[in-house]
């Protein structure tokens, strides 16, 4: 989750995780499974504690993420930009299906 202030600069970062999506490669090939970035809508509300932009990124194991974090160029890109507030970026560590069963 990010604390960025100006409107402009929510709508650049959105911009620039498309362009991760398409960019980021491990070995040549995509690697994340899915990454999503949305603009916060309740932002007047005490709730949002100030977060103007959350992401999500899903990779297949903690490794992926290792790499994602540390040695994907598409994200280093990404992380030195200057509008960009890292004020609270949490990371969960799930492993295991998440799949729905019926009975």
């Amino acid at each position: 989750m990010f604390k960025i202030p100006r409107e402009e600069d929510i709508d650049a970062v959105l911009k620039e995780y498309e362009i991760l999506r398409e960019n980021a490669l491990k070995d040549g090939k995509k690697y994340i499974i899915s990454n999503t970035a949305r603009r916060v809508l309740n932002t007047s509300s005490p709730l949002s504690d100030g977060f103007t932009l959350a992401s999500q990124s899903v990779f297949r194991d903690v490794e992926d993420h290792r790499f994602y974090d540390e040695d994907c160029e598409a994200h280093k890109v990404l992380k030195v930009r200057p509008h960009v507030f890292f004020l609270f970026f949490p990371s969960l560590f799930l492993v295991g299906s998440w799949g729905c069963t019926n009975e």
